[in-house]
């Protein structure tokens, strides 16, 4: 490269209008010279230099800095600046595998990587970035000791991304201290945390999480009460775990209280565990590798509850299982309700599920589908068909059972006061029901609902959540 045969030095100087320096791939790059003379520097990208063991300490000066890249530098051992930047908004350190101490604060930093570098220490100086939004801590395998936060450091309350996949030595205990403070967390990745045996009670106070991996934590054994607000749970061959009844029975509650509650047009909600049994009863279900259901009611559909339970021969990359509605013969919309697993990254085509999982999902914005076959769905009832499918042409197995219950709206809800609430009411139709007009709406508010999906007033909420075998039910 050009650079490479170059006295750097020498470019830099008189370059007081230079606002980027890209020196990646640079391997004969060792040192990197004086900045002073260049004050409007914007970003500084030296990825892949990888003889650069350190930078002059201008570069944490120049005062319109807003980019500093330096993944898989793997020479750089030492990152401080003594001074808290101005302008620092990302700085990137993936790869980095010889850092070992890291002390850089920006009043305006958002976006922070140490992925798979060699700290042992949650910094005590990323307390000070009140602004971070992403944190990437991933596959760093020493880290262990959660540095103190001082009384004025403000904490981390704008932090939404927080990336711990593969650090091999958080624990439990460590973990509950990293959480203190973060209560805007909305995606927490631990998959590969080998020695989290659970998750520490103050997950609770992450009002706002939406999204929460687990997978690949084998020695974890069990999950506290987790927030209302998620929407995605997945702990796949966490192979010491054994209390899906319980977390499925609160991703059930979440799904009902963020689609019913809240009104989300949320396209799905889902919660995958190990388990071979779901913990409430499903309107259609088989233990078959497919299942086709005539005649749903089309007026009021609201959204679908289905279930799969995953064999131990299960691929989320080859395998799928697809969901087709047809309403007087004509397909109305089909869809991969396995899609969220294989569009994962952590997901690899030859991975495989190690025992029975139990996956719970919800797709909501149905009425979407309809609008887009107004002029030619002219039905007031639907068929759904579920069939797994398989890249693998050959391949018949790979699921237990497949189950659905189909959700339906009215525009009222009758309170136990007998006062009215304008609030979305979910009723249940039995198979071949009518969808009900407006005077049977309160009868229908106090009979069972199917899925067991109750509202957290109802006084028998407990006794609705009991775990309940997968049976064929016989359909009349």
């Amino acid at each position: 490269m050009f650079f490479e045969q170059c006295d750097v030095s020498f470019l830099l100087q008189k370059l007081d209008k230079l606002r980027m320096i890209n020196l990646d791939y640079s391997k004969d790059l060792i040192e990197i010279p004086d900045l002073s003379l260049a004050p409007k520097l914007e970003s500084v990208s030296l990825s892949y230099c990888v003889n650069l063991c350190q930078l002059h300490p201008s570069i944490f000066t120049a005062p319109e800095l807003r980019e500093l890249g330096l993944s898989y530098c793997r020479k750089i051992k030492i990152l401080k600046a003594d001074i808290h930047l101005k302008s620092l908004t990302k700085l990137d350190l993936s790869g980095c595998s010889s850092l070992v101490e890291f002390s850089v604060t920006s009043e305006k930093m958002t976006w922070l990587s140490l992925c798979g570098t060699a700290i042992d220490e949650f910094p005590s100086s990323i307390w000070r970035n009140s602004k971070l939004a992403e944190l990437n801590l991933s596959r760093c395998e020493k880290l262990k000791i959660v540095g103190k936060k001082l009384s004025n450091d403000p904490g981390l309350e704008s932090l939404t991304v927080l990336n711990l996949s593969g650090c091999t030595q958080i624990d439990t205990l460590n973990m509950g201290y990293i959480l203190d403070g973060m209560p805007s967390l909305i995606r927490i990745y631990l998959s590969e945390c080998c020695n989290l045996e659970t998750l520490p009670d103050n997950i609770q106070n992450c009002s706002k999480l939406q999204e929460l991996n687990l997978d690949d934590c084998i020695n974890l054994h069990s999950l506290p009460k987790l927030p209302a607000s998620l929407e995605e749970l997945t702990a796949m061959n966490c192979t010491n775990y054994r209390d899906n009844n319980f977390v499925q029975s609160e991703m059930l509650k979440n799904m009902s209280y963020n689609l019913d509650i809240n009104n989300k047009h949320k396209p799905y909600i889902y919660s995958l565990v190990p388990g071979a049994q779901v913990p409430c009863k499903f309107d259609y279900y088989t233990e078959e590798t497919s299942i086709v259901i005539p005649h749903i009611p089309k007026n009021g559909l609201y959204y679908f509850l289905f279930y799969i339970i995953f064999s131990d021969n299960f691929s989320p990359g080859e395998d799928y299982v697809e969901a087709t509605m047809e309403e007087h013969g004509m397909k109305v919309f089909e869809m991969d309700l396995t899609e969220e697993i294989e569009m994962r990254e952590i997901i690899k085509s030859d991975k495989i599920i190690k025992s029975d999982h139990v996956w719970v999902t919800c797709r909501s914005n149905i009425d979407d589908y309809f609008d887009m076959f107004e002029d030619t769905a002219l039905g007031d009832h639907l068929s759904l068909s579920l069939k797994f499918k398989s890249l693998d042409k050959g391949k018949t197995s790979g699921i237990k059972g497949l189950g659905v219950t189909p959700r339906y709206r009215s525009h009222h809800r009758l309170r136990l006061d007998g006062s009215r609430s304008s609030r979305v009411e979910i009723v249940e139709l039995q198979p071949g029901a009518q969808f009900p007009n407006e005077s049977d709406i309160n009868e229908l508010q106090h009979q069972e609902i199917g899925a067991e999906v109750r509202d957290t007033d109802d006084a028998n909420e407990d006794d609705q959540q009991q775990l309940l075998p997968l049976t064929k039910r016989r359909r009349t």
